[in-house]
């Protein structure tokens, strides 16, 4: 009987406690004493049943919460790319015919992220812009030429930059036929 007492007073608090959530625009609430002694409940008047006051419940207005927006500080290059160098032509290298297409090849660790893009420099100016790793120069000035590429994001911030690669260009001359007898590896 003790526990059975317990549970109706569990369940009258749980009762009270939904009652008590809900607006006051509901049916009223009568409390009756069964013969045991325990309260019961109702939304129907009994004999001998009184009607329950409940109290408006204690309310707070929600709090607007903006939206998590990523952080606009720039990434670091090497937290996005490890590596990112011109593999071809090396450093040092010379092109026998300025006049003929020669390929530059690029290699980027971890692949290239959507939305980056490779400038490709020659001499500081800008050559190309895409997504491949292998682009073609179609020809070059006679002279010393200094090769360089970057990663950009789709706002144009530079990520990462290769290190610079150095080469000699050779044109065919009429006048000096042999001089153009070494060409790019």
């Amino acid at each position: 009987m003790h526990s059975n007492l317990r549970h109706h007073l569990l369940t009258a608090g749980l009762l009270l406690t939904s009652l008590a959530l809900c607006s006051q625009g509901y049916a009223e609430v009568y409390k009756t004493i069964d013969e045991h002694g325990n309260p019961q409940f109702s939304d129907q008047p009994q004999p001998d049943a009184q009607p329950v006051e409940i109290k408006q419940t204690n309310t707070v207005k929600p709090v607007t919460v903006s939206p998590v927006r990523p952080s606009t500080k720039p990434q670091k290059p090497d937290a996005i790319y490890r590596n990112f160098a011109i593999t071809s032509p090396r450093d040092g290298s010379h092109i026998g015919n300025g006049l003929a297409p020669f390929n530059v090849s690029l290699s980027v660790q971890p692949k290239l992220l959507q939305g980056h893009k490779i400038q490709l420099f020659i001499n500081g100016q800008l050559h190309s812009a895409g997504r491949g790793l292998s682009r073609q120069v179609a020809s070059i000035e006679r002279g010393e030429h200094s090769l360089s590429a970057t990663i950009v994001d789709q706002k144009g911030n530079v990520l990462i930059s290769s290190a610079p690669v150095n080469l000699t260009a050779q044109r065919p001359s009429l006048l000096n036929p042999g001089r153009n007898s070494r060409s790019a590896p």
